[in-house]
């Protein structure tokens, strides 16, 4: 567990940073939550990886977040970068899995079927 500290330093340091003028607090508050969320409640990992973990699923919550507003029906940035930064992980575990079992015709083979089909659309 960890100590009582820690999520005070990390809402301090989100309320700081969003302060900001060239940050988007909104953004930045739904990632910092997703991240927390899932680096608090995951089990069995050390305190670097859980760290790291946080610090990674905010950047790409913060970072995708416009995105996700753009091409979908969700309408506030901190709702999007909670959904990218709590799912951002698991997915990137399974990616790293995958890539650590495929061999490396298997991943051309799976560039070149995203690549294809990407032409065949235009």
């Amino acid at each position: 567990m960890p100590e009582p500290t820690t999520p005070v330093a990390i809402a301090s340091a989100a309320s700081f940073a969003s302060l900001l003028p060239f940050v988007n607090g909104d953004a930045l508050f739904g990632a910092v939550i997703g991240a927390a969320f899932i680096a608090f409640y995951s089990q069995n990992v050390g305190y670097k990886k859980r760290l790291l973990s946080f610090v990674f699923s905010t950047a790409i919550g913060y970072l995708l977040a416009p995105e996700l507003v753009n091409h979908t029906s969700i309408d506030t940035q901190s709702t999007a970068a909670f959904a990218i930064s709590l799912v951002a992980i698991v997915i990137l575990q399974k990616v790293l899995a995958w890539l650590e079992t495929a061999s490396l015709s298997d991943i051309f083979n799976a560039l070149r079927g995203r690549v294809s089909d990407s032409n065949k659309k235009e």
